[in-house]
């Protein structure tokens, strides 16, 4: 196939009504109140945010139709077996995501190497007494470094940040950002707060939406007025 078929004619020969905002156009995948697919003419492929179905044009006609992959290409005009051009922006993210891999587990390596190497030195070091203070001092440094080397290591060893936060603390990745976030807060408003700085994350969400210096501003007012109830600044 030379050309591959417009996504925005597909969908339209296939009767969906769309919705443009902006650059992109939206549609109800699912009949449902509110379009939640998205059609992006750029990037020639929809995406659902219901299901999670997304494709080009092909994927969307055996979506809306239940056609069989032979069948859809029949009803767009592609002959099967013919190599369709490689979407420039896919091909960047699949060479980013080899590359992170790559670097995710050269980086693994070399810290495993590390750890391996401290955890010798530490046994050597035990059938040596008493240390040489230069050796001492040496092997104080090296075993300083364990725990920022074990925390790489943990966290090399999930391929999403997502799936990190899960194991580690049984949080999403919203809630992870959400602690980021309310951690960022405190941080700006511990120097000015006149009652306890914000304790949980209802006070902080809405605090995280603001810039540093409107941060301390409103919790300074609202510890005047609220006895630092922050939700009642929220949207001033």
């Amino acid at each position: 196939m030379i050309d591959k078929p417009d996504i925005i004619q597909t969908a339209e020969r296939l009767g969906i009504d769309l919705q443009q905002r902006g650059k992109s156009y939206w549609f109800k995948h699912h009949g449902e109140k509110t379009a939640s697919a998205r059609l992006s003419v750029e990037r020639q492929n929809f995406h659902c945010f219901g299901c999670g179905a997304h494709g080009d044009a092909l994927d969307l006609v055996q979506e809306q139709t239940g056609l069989t992959f032979k069948d859809a290409c029949k009803y767009l005009g592609i002959t099967p077996g013919r190599p369709q051009p490689i979407d420039p922006e896919i091909a960047r993210q699949k060479a980013l995501k080899k590359a992170f891999e790559a670097w995710r587990m050269e980086t693994y390596i070399e810290l495993c190497d590390e750890l391996i190497d401290i955890n010798h030195l530490r046994i050597c070091a035990s059938r040596r007494k008493p240390l040489p203070e230069s050796l001492a001092f040496w092997l104080a440094d090296k075993l300083a470094l364990l725990p920022q080397i074990e925390h790489e290591l943990d966290v090399l060893g999930f391929d999403t940040f997502e799936a990190y936060c899960k194991s580690r603390w049984d949080f999403s990745r919203r809630n992870a950002y959400y602690l980021i976030d309310a951690a960022s807060v405190v941080d700006n408003v511990k120097h000015v707060a006149q009652n306890d700085s914000p304790s949980s994350l209802r006070q902080t969400i809405p605090l995280a939406r603001l810039e540093p210096d409107q941060q301390r501003e409103a919790w300074q007012n609202n510890n005047v007025r609220n006895c630092g109830q922050i939700e009642a600044y929220y949207g001033n």
